[in-house]
C-alpha cells in the first residue's frame, strides 16, 4: 500500500464503544485492587516465614526469595493495570470528546453556522417537492435525454477505480464531451448475469437554473437530498438503457456527481426501482450524508482540495464506508484518476473489502460491456408551457 494514502472506516476501521470502554477501565481497576490485596498477603506470609526460617535454613530461604518475587511480580502487575485503567478513562474522554467535536460540526451544518452552502431548514422544504415523482414519472425538474455518438457502443470493461474514475474525466467538456453528459455501461458476466455501471461528472457551470443541470442549482438541490435535474437525469437514463429490477448497479461520482450518486443509492423511491450496491465518489462534500443501507460506498479525497469540505463534515467511520485521503491539493478528475491506481493496488481491507463488492458489479475476467453516453439538458416549465399554449391556440382564417 502506498504511504501517500490515509484509509479511514470500511470494514477494516476502527469502531470505538464508549461504555465498553468504561466497563474495561472498571474491570481494570478491579484487578488492580484484587492484585494489591494479593500482594498484601505475599508479604504478610514473607514476614511470617521470615520468623521461622532458622529452623530450616537453606529451604526457609528459598520460599522467602519465591514469595518476595512472587509480591514483587503483583505489585508490578496491580501498577500495570491501574495505569491501563488510566488510559482506557482518558482514551474515552478522547473519544467522547472528538465525537461531541464532530456532532458539533455536523450541528452547525444543518443550522447553517459553519457550512459554505447556509441552508437553514431549506431541505424540509424542497424533499415534500417528490421523489416518488421524480423517479416514477419524473415530470420535475423536466429534463430531456439526448443519446450522444453511438448507443451501447463495445468498450473496456472497467478494470477498477481508476478506470471509473477516468471514465467520468473523460465526459467533461474539457476533454471533448459533451455538456450535461453522463454515462451507462452494461457489463455482461460470463455467466449471463448483467449488472450497469453509471458514470457521473460534476460542476460544468456556475449558473443557475440554466439548460446545462450539472449547475449551482443542482449543487444547492442535491446537498439538500431534494430531487434535482441530475438525480433526474440518472433515472431517466437508467430507465432508457433498459437497467431491470435486480440488476446490479454501481454509482460513481466526481464533485457534484458524487452528491448524486449518494443521495440516489439512499433515496426510498430510487431503491425500489434499483439495485444500488456500490458507490464511488471523488471530491465530493459527502460527510453530511447518511450512509445508505446495505450499499459499500469509497470516497477519495485530496487534503489539499477544499471541495470535499465544503460541508465542513467529515464521512462517518463505518463498515460499509471507507474515506481514503491523498496528499493531493487538486480538484480536477484525471489528478482523482491518478490517486485511484494507488487505491487499486492498496492492500488495505477496507479498499480490498470495497473492491471486491464492486467486482460483483465490474465482472472480472471474462466480462464485456457497452455504453451509451446521454447528454442531459433542463427544460424550462415556462417555456414548456408556452409552447403547450401555443399548439392550443386555435389558428385563424387567413392561417396566421
Amino acid at each position: 500500500m502506498s504511504d501517500r494514502l490515509l484509509v479511514r472506516g470500511g470494514e477494516g476501521g476502527t469502531a470505538v464503544n464508549l461504555a465498553e470502554l468504561a466497563e474495561l477501565a472498571g474491570l481494570l481497576r478491579d484487578a488492580a485492587r484484587a492484585l494489591g490485596l494479593a500482594a498484601a498477603s505475599l508479604r504478610s506470609a514473607t514476614i511470617r516465614l521470615r520468623a521461622g526460617a532458622e529452623l530450616a535454613p537453606v529451604a526457609g530461604a528459598r520460599a522467602i526469595a519465591a514469595l518476595e518475587a512472587a509480591h514483587g511480580r503483583a505489585d508490578a502487575l496491580g501498577a500495570e493495570a491501574e495505569a491501563l485503567a488510566e488510559a482506557a478513562v482518558r482514551a474515552r474522554r478522547l473519544y467522547q470528546r472528538a465525537e461531541l467535536t464532530a456532532l458539533g460540526l455536523v450541528d452547525g451544518v444543518r443550522g447553517g453556522r459553519w457550512s459554505l452552502l447556509p441552508l437553514p431548514g431549506l431541505d424540509d422544504l424542497l424533499r415534500p417537492l417528490g421523489w416518488a415523482m421524480a423517479v416514477d414519472r419524473p415530470s420535475w425538474p423536466l429534463v430531456r435525454l439526448r443519446v450522444v455518438g453511438e448507443p451501447d457502443r463495445p468498450v473496456d470493461p472497467p478494470a477498477g477505480v481508476r478506470d471509473l474514475v477516468a471514465g467520468i474525466d473523460a465526459l467533461y467538456p474539457a476533454n471533448a464531451g459533451e455538456a450535461g453528459s453522463l454515462e451507462v455501461r452494461r457489463l455482461d458476466h460470463p455467466g449471463g448475469a448483467i449488472s450497469w455501471a453509471v458514470l457521473i461528472p460534476g460542476t460544468e457551470t456556475l449558473a443557475i437554473g440554466g439548460s446545462n443541470p450539472m449547475d449551482n442549482a443542482t449543487n444547492l438541490q442535491a446537498y439538500v437530498g431534494a430531487p434535482n435535474a441530475m438525480a433526474v437525469a440518472v433515472v431517466s437514463a437508467l430507465r432508457a438503457a433498459g437497467v431491470r429490477r435486480g440488476e446490479p448497479v454501481l454509482l460513481a461520482g466526481h464533485s457534484q456527481g458524487g452528491l448524486v450518486a449518494m443521495q440516489l443509492a439512499a433515496e426510498p423511491a430510487v431503491r425500489r426501482r434499483y439495485s444500488v450496491t456500490t458507490v464511488l465518489t471523488a471530491g465530493t462534500p459527502s460527510g453530511h450524508l447518511p450512509t445508505p443501507a446495505g450499499v459499500s460506498v469509497l470516497h477519495l479525497e485530496h487534503v489539499g482540495d477544499v471541495v470535499p469540505l465544503l460541508d465542513a463534515a467529515v464521512n462517518p467511520d463505518e463498515a460499509d464506508r471507507t474515506t481514503v485521503w491523498d496528499r493531493g491539493n487538486t480538484h480536477d478528475a484525471s489528478s482523482y484518476a491518478r490517486t485511484a491506481e494507488l487505491v487499486d493496488a492498496s492492500t488495505h481491507p477496507s479498499v480490498v473489502a470495497w473492491r471486491e463488492r464492486a467486482a460483483e458489479v465490474l465482472g472480472g475476467d471474462g466480462a464485456t460491456a457497452s455504453g451509451t453516453v446521454y447528454a442531459a439538458e433542463r427544460i424550462d416549465p415556462r417555456a414548456t408551457a408556452g409552447e403547450a399554449a401555443t399548439r392550443a391556440r386555435p389558428r385563424d382564417a387567413s392561417g396566421g
